[in-house]
């Protein structure tokens, strides 16, 4: 099996795994595309009033998006898994190991230069204010924490006491 194993040629190679999926979007005011997500949006500027944002995925899986509360939010997933048990069965059988990653490899948006602006703005704003809730819920969590200690240590207080009445 070792022996065996040591022959397979494992591809990393990701450029030639990946596809582009374009999708368009129409702007607004608060639009924000993907603030959770790790990788780098790259925007070129076009003469365009809408946004075409292209997605580059891997070959083997296909991009769903939604858009909520103005905020526009992608996901890969795998469509048809029987085709894709099958292809890595094909990989194995000519001793390929092909690494498939269910990430957003990376974003570009295409559209004129005030969207591109007010995007970049949308999305530092919304950041700023997700880290804001999440100190302001750290905080919180502190203070739970340190009432808890203290709830602890009184209630220990208090059955002491209880034993002293009692004896």
């Amino acid at each position: 099996i070792f022996t065996g194993a040591v022959s397979f040629n494992v591809i990393e190679d990701n450029e030639s795994l990946l596809k582009t999926v374009t999708k368009e979007y129409t702007m607004k005011d608060d639009l924000i595309i993907n603030p959770y997500n790790d990788y780098e949006i790259e925007y070129v500027k076009v003469d365009n009033d809408n946004i075409k944002v292209e997605y580059f995925i891997n070959k083997y899986l296909e991009i769903n998006d939604s858009i909520e509360d103005n905020i526009i939010t992608s996901w890969v997933n795998c469509e048809n898994p029987l085709k894709l048990v099958r292809e890595i069965i094909n990989n194995i059988n000519a001793k390929k190991i092909i690494l498939i990653d269910d990430t957003i490899e990376k974003v570009i948006v295409y559209t004129n230069q005030s969207n591109i602006d007010k995007l970049k703005e949308n999305r530092t704003n919304h950041l700023e204010e997700l880290d804001k809730k999440n100190e302001e819920r750290n905080d919180y969590e502190k203070r739970i924490s340190e009432l808890e200690k203290q709830n602890d240590e009184l209630q220990l207080k208090i059955f002491d006491l209880q034993e002293q009445l009692d004896n």
